[in-house]
């Protein structure tokens, strides 16, 4: 279940067990899972978007308190969900439609942790974290294409699409691993793409009064 974002809903096509609206609702609790709150020693506000995946290779969370908002930045945990080690220097690549941007994180060591999702589902989480402009979060959140890239110590990348796969873009980075599956099954799987988490970010920094 965890693989990938279409491979939950798609097993239970296969199998029968869930309807096209449990599968649309099983994404929606798993992916771009929403957090707020309010610290109770000294007032600061937070919001977190979690569970964000660009298709099964890259994993990302954005986070924002009431000072990260004052300087007009955001918190970007990014990684790989598989364990690995990210490399130094810049290893975290966005392409938003034709504009190509990079980041160095300032960890020295990558984190390992696992990611835990809805329904018991789990996998690896090695990442470091970076801080990006709202205004790029904005912009990712309205764009069209989006891919990210984890640069990794061993001079090996991994990278994932965070916006809806088309059918042609399924076939050639998943299809060969997973099978064909129908537009409808698709559709339903791009429910969980990143780029709605982003969506979902934006709309809590314009929401929140910090």
């Amino acid at each position: 279940m965890p693989r990938i974002l279409l491979i939950t809903p798609l097993i239970a096509f296969l199998q029968g067990c869930a309807s096209p609206y449990d599968a649309e609702r099983m994404i929606q609790e798993m992916y771009n899972t929403v957090d707020t709150g309010e610290s109770q020693f000294d007032g600061t506000k937070y919001i977190r978007v979690s569970h964000m995946m660009c298709q099964n290779s890259v994993a990302l969370e954005l986070y924002q308190d009431s000072n990260q908002a004052k300087k007009g930045v955001v918190l970007v945990n990014a990684g790989t969900s598989s364990i690995s080690n990210i490399d130094d220097g810049e290893s975290l690549f966005l392409r938003v439609d034709d504009k190509r941007f990079s980041f160095s994180s300032f960890d020295l060591t990558t984190d390992h942790e696992r990611l835990q999702f809805t329904y018991g589902a789990t996998i690896p989480f090695s990442h470091k974290s970076y801080i990006v402009d709202e205004s790029l979060v904005r912009s990712i959140a309205s764009s069209d294409f989006v891919v990210a890239r984890m640069r990794k110590l061993n001079n090996t990348y991994v990278e994932g699409i965070c916006t809806p796969l088309s059918m042609k873009e399924y076939n050639s980075t998943q299809g060969k691993q997973f099978g064909n599956v129908s537009q409808k099954d698709l559709d339903i799987g791009n429910k969980g793409s990143a780029i709605y988490g982003f969506k979902k970010f934006v709309q809590l920094m314009d929401q929140m009064q910090w």
